[in-house]
């Protein structure tokens, strides 16, 4: 990690993009953090832990949209695993993006790519669940995903949703524990098992 003196490493918020960078920035229409709310015409500066100072030398950027380059988001899909070439579809990106209450894409500034993604699908009236978070290999462990999940918390806020969750990955209760997010001890996640497919019509 680098010098950074008595400059303080900052969250600075939009309302539709979040930046993460180095020393103060001025002017702009800055919002406050998550957690503090969304109005525009605040500002808020919020300290950024050490091991997300990396990530402020990027310059990475986390917008919360409702269209993204097909194929960038197709790849993080891939780099999570989460992607079947037999069973899923280029096609159906557009659609998933704005079916989500939030679809939140993370970019690097010196490329414009993509480097990291989530989303919170929702009834939009009450519950959100946080889902297909990942980031790019080589941006990992640098703060990118806090900063998503963060983004998404904020937008569930902002939309009135009262009820948050997600189905983590085995090892990665300290991350989201340090987002705010706690083990429900109470109950078993489960994932139906049966045929959805639809075979009306044969």
């Amino acid at each position: 990690m680098g010098d950074t003196g008595n400059r303080p490493v900052t969250y600075f918020i939009s309302p539709t993009t979040w930046y993460l960078q180095e020393g103060d920035r001025h002017g702009g229409r800055d919002v406050p953090a998550a957690g503090a709310g969304l109005r525009t015409g605040d500002e808020r500066k919020i300290p950024v832990s050490e091991k997300e100072v990396p990530l402020a030398k990027k310059r990475i950027q986390v917008h919360e949209v409702g269209a993204w380059d097909t194929g960038e988001i197709v790849a993080l899909y891939r780099a999570g695993g989460w992607w079947d070439e037999e069973r899923d579809s280029p096609e159906e990106i557009p659609a998933l993006i704005l079916g989500s209450l939030a679809f939140i894409v993370a970019t690097d500034t010196s490329t414009g790519k993509a480097v990291g993604m989530g989303r919170v699908i929702s009834d939009g009236v009450s519950d959100g669940y946080i889902q297909d978070l990942v980031v790019l290999p080589e941006y990992r462990g640098q703060g990118v995903g806090s900063a998503i999940v963060q983004a998404l918390v904020a937008s569930c806020r902002r939309q009135g949703i009262r009820w948050l969750a997600l189905i983590a990955e085995p090892g990665s209760d300290r991350f989201y524990g340090d987002l705010g997010f706690a083990m429900d001890e109470g109950d078993v996640p489960m994932r139906y098992c049966g045929d959805l497919t639809d075979d009306q019509g044969q």
